[in-house]
């Protein structure tokens, strides 16, 4: 995406979580097709916006905004914490049960 709809994106967003901001209303504010979906959004802008450019976005079941306050950043930063020890345990069962059943049909046994 090109770096004047990521501006037009910092412009939209809202300072701290109380002014969060949805997909919905990004995609629309933005004049993006309805075909966008927040996921398209996310990758495609909000992302890179984070990861390449250091823009410290949050986001929260109300959408979107701007990282004001350190226990934002906090928060923000112990959620992705979760998920990446959901994402390790997850790992972890993969590879337990590839190396118990190979590429053969699994059975659950009772516990």
């Amino acid at each position: 995406m090109s770096i004047e709809l990521m501006r037009r994106v910092l412009d939209l967003l809202g300072m701290g979580k109380r002014n969060a901001v949805t997909a919905a209303v990004l995609s629309r504010r933005l004049g993006l097709n309805d075909g966008i979906t927040s996921e398209d959004l996310r990758l495609g802008l909000i992302k890179p916006m984070i990861e390449e450019h250091g823009i410290p976005i949050g986001s929260c079941s109300r959408g979107y905004y701007i990282l004001e306050e350190a226990e934002e950043f906090e928060e923000v930063i112990g959620d992705l914490n979760h998920r990446i020890r959901g994402m390790q345990n997850r790992k972890r069962g993969l590879r337990r049960g590839w190396n118990r059943f190979q590429g053969e049909r699994p059975v659950l046994e009772e516990e």
